[in-house]
C-alpha cells in the first residue's frame, strides 16, 4: 500500500504501478544524471556557514546520504532552534537508532551527521526530518508559524 493512499490520482503513478516508465520520466531521469558533474560549494569538515553572520541561519555539513548534503539551523527568537535536516535524517528511526538512510554515498559520514543532529535535538533543537509523515502532526502548519 505504501504512500499511494496519500497521493492524488496520477497517470504517471498508475503507469509505474503497472511496470511501465513514461518517456517523459525517462528523459527526466537522464537529465538528473547530468547533475553528477555539477561543481558546488562543499563546506570543509566541521565548517559552518553563518549566512547573516548573526547565528540566525547557519548551514552545516551533513553529507553522507549524498555527497554535498547540508542541513540548516535556524535560530528563532520565540521558538528557539529549528534544524531543517532534509535527507540527513529521513525518518525518525534514522535519528533514534542512529541508522543511516537506506541508500548512502557514505554510511560512515551519514552516521556522523545523524549523531550531530541527535545531539542538537538533545540540546533542545527541533529537528525537522525529511520524510517522517508522523512528524507532520506535531509541526505548526500555516496559518500557525514558528517565530
Amino acid at each position: 500500500m505504501g504512500f499511494r493512499p496519500f497521493l492524488r490520482p496520477n497517470k504517471v503513478l498508475d503507469l509505474l504501478a503497472e511496470g511501465e516508465t513514461p518517456m517523459g520520466m525517462q528523459m527526466c531521469f537522464a537529465a538528473l544524471l547530468k547533475t553528477r558533474d555539477l561543481d558546488y560549494l562543499q563546506l570543509p569538515d566541521a565548517e559552518r556557514l553563518d549566512v547573516f553572520e548573526d547565528g540566525s541561519v547557519v548551514c552545516f555539513d551533513t553529507r553522507g546520504h549524498t555527497e554535498g548534503h547540508q542541513s540548516v539551523l535556524v535560530g528563532l527568537p520565540r521558538s528557539g532552534r529549528v534544524v531543517l535536516a532534509g535527507d540527513a535524517v529521513q525518518v525518525a528511526e534514522n535519528l533514534t537508532a542512529v541508522w543511516p538512510p537506506g541508500m548512502c554515498w557514505s554510511s560512515q559520514l551519514a552516521v556522523q551527521a545523524i549523531v550531530t543532529l541527535k545531539h542538537m535535538q538533545q540540546e533542545g533543537a527541533l529537528v525537522i526530518m525529511g520524510h517522517e509523515l508522523s512528524q507532520f502532526d506535531t509541526l505548526r502548519m500555516v496559518p500557525q508559524c514558528y517565530e
